[in-house]
């Protein structure tokens, strides 16, 4: 090996160290990134889901959605929004964020005893490990007729 060699293997392993520290700090960031997320989710007194943009299954929720709606976690997660939503509601939140890119939609919710709930949905998408998600928050209200 030259000498001239030596110096590309050692310049290449001082850049190798520097992309390693710079990934090290955008994992740290990340994870912390994602625990606030989920403290917030989770925390929050406002019904919140997390349903796949493609399927309309739910993947996550918290508390105060399952308190709202009757049904424990694990009977919504793998679910279709439709059993507790009219199908036609979901097309309506697809138009809107296809238009504006948040949906505002008043729909009324089934809940598990089978009495119904008026609802406002605010929906909006995101990517989740590289899928389509759609986050929404409810918030109970009185139509005004």
């Amino acid at each position: 090996m030259s000498r001239n060699d030596f110096m590309t293997l050692r310049q290449l392993t001082d850049a190798l160290t520097v992309r390693d520290k710079v990934l090290q700090e955008k994992t740290k960031r990340l994870i912390e990134s994602e625990a606030m997320f989920k403290a917030i989710f989770y925390m929050v007194p406002s019904p919140m889901a997390i349903t796949s943009a493609e399927t309309g299954i739910f993947e996550k929720v918290n508390n105060s959605f399952c308190h709202t709606v009757g049904y424990t976690e694990n009977e919504l997660i793998g679910q279709q929004t439709t059993m507790l939503y009219p199908a036609v509601d979901r097309d309506r939140v697809y138009a809107a964020l296809k238009e504006t890119g948040v949906a505002h939609i008043a729909t009324t919710c089934t809940k598990k005893d089978g009495s119904m709930l008026d609802v406002l949905m605010t929906v909006t998408a995101l990517t989740m490990n590289d899928l389509g998600i759609l986050l929404t928050i409810a918030t109970k209200y009185e139509p005004i007729c």
